[in-house]
């Protein structure tokens, strides 16, 4: 039985962190996107653009492993 309930606080754990990683997954290959455009069109707009969204996603994979929000 103790066993199964530090099973079940795994499972628990892995739910609460997964949304997080998901939203980072995204906003980094969005900022890969954006920045790959910077390349081509050298805008300003898509840099800044791109910086910001792989900012946000460092910092979802960050509350992804520690649970900060």
């Amino acid at each position: 039985m103790a066993r199964a309930r530090g099973h079940e606080r795994d499972r628990d754990l892995a739910l609460a962190r997964d949304p997080w990683f998901d939203a980072a997954e995204a906003l980094l290959q969005i900022a890969i996107v954006l920045m790959s455009i910077t390349l081509i069109t050298d805008r300003r707009l898509f840099f800044w653009a791109a910086s910001l969204l792989g900012l946000a996603g460092a910092l979802s994979t960050f509350n992804g492993f520690f649970l900060i929000l």
